[in-house]
C-alpha cells in the first residue's frame, strides 16, 4: 500500500461520520477473548449490565480499536485488507457510540458529550489553521 493510501484510510478511520450505517460487529476480539459485541451492546442499552462492566468494555474497545489503527499505519498490507480494517474500527466506534450514556448517570453523560463537542471543535480549529496537531499553543 502507498503512503497517501495508508493516510486516506486513517483520516476515513478518524472521521466522525465513519460509523455512520455500520452494523455493530457480531462479535470482537478483547484481550484474546471473544465477546458478542452485537448482543453485549443491546442488553446494555436495556439495562441489563452492570456500569463498571460496561466502563472497562468500553475501554477495551477503545484499546481494540487504537491497535487496529496501529495496524494500519504499522503493518505492510494491501490497499483492501486496510480497508477491511477501518471497516472494523467503524463497528467498534458505532458500539462506542451506542454504549457513551449507557451505565452512567446523566451528569457524566453530559460531561463526557461537552468533553466530545470540545475535543471535535479544537480538531476543527486545527484543521482551518493549517495545523498538524504538532502546535502546543492551541
Amino acid at each position: 500500500m502507498k503512503e497517501y493510501e495508508r493516510e486516506a484510510l486513517l483520516d476515513r478511520a478518524d472521521r466522525d461520520s465513519a460509523s455512520v450505517g455500520v452494523r455493530i460487529p457480531q462479535t470482537v476480539e478483547l484481550d484474546g477473548k471473544e465477546l458478542a459485541l452485537a448482543e453485549y451492546v443491546f442488553e446494555a442499552r436495556a439495562g441489563d449490565t452492570d456500569g463498571d462492566d460496561i466502563k472497562e468494555k468500553k475501554k477495551l474497545l477503545r484499546r481494540r480499536r487504537n491497535a487496529l489503527l496501529d495496524e494500519i499505519r504499522d503493518e505492510d498490507m494491501t490497499y483492501d485488507e486496510g480497508e477491511e480494517i477501518v471497516e472494523r474500527v467503524a463497528g467498534i466506534d458505532r458500539a462506542l457510540n451506542v454504549l457513551q450514556g449507557t451505565g452512567e448517570g446523566i451528569e457524566a453523560e453530559a460531561q463526557a458529550k461537552e468533553k466530545a463537542d470540545a475535543k471535535r471543535w479544537q480538531s476543527f480549529v486545527k484543521k482551518v489553521k493549517g495545523r498538524d496537531g504538532d502546535d502546543s499553543r492551541l
